[in-house]
């Protein structure tokens, strides 16, 4: 029993180290759903979160996104989708350029890379 009560409490701190590692980054709605284009209706009953994984480069302040996913969580239907973006699509920009997918967040933080998403 104390061999099994160690691994659960090793589990339990690894959880939280985990944890403690993921950081969270609250965008303006606004910013980011100003795309120009016609704005979708909207769903009450369904909520849609952006999930990032981030390369570290020591000549940025941000990181690129190496990993892009959606999360959408339909609460009426009970249902959840999890939709993962290919990193180097390129993305047309609000500003009529194109970006590829992954340096999107260089240029503007979670905010730029939203708005993209957005966009198309």
């Amino acid at each position: 029993t104390s061999l099994l009560l160690l691994i659960i409490l090793s589990g339990g701190i690894y959880t939280y180290y985990l944890s403690n590692k993921v950081s969270r980054v609250d965008v303006d709605r606004n910013e980011v759903t100003d795309t120009g284009k016609e704005a979708p209706k909207e769903a009450d009953d369904v909520i849609t979160i952006a999930l990032f994984g981030s390369d570290y480069s020591e000549f940025y302040d941000v990181s690129s996104a190496a990993a892009t996913m959606i999360l959408s969580i339909d609460t009426k239907n009970n249902k959840i989708k999890l939709c993962s973006l290919m990193r180097d699509i390129y993305l047309d920009l609000p500003d009529g350029g194109k970006m590829n997918l992954n340096y999107t967040i260089l240029d503007g933080g979670p905010s730029s890379i939203l708005k993209a998403i957005n966009y198309n």
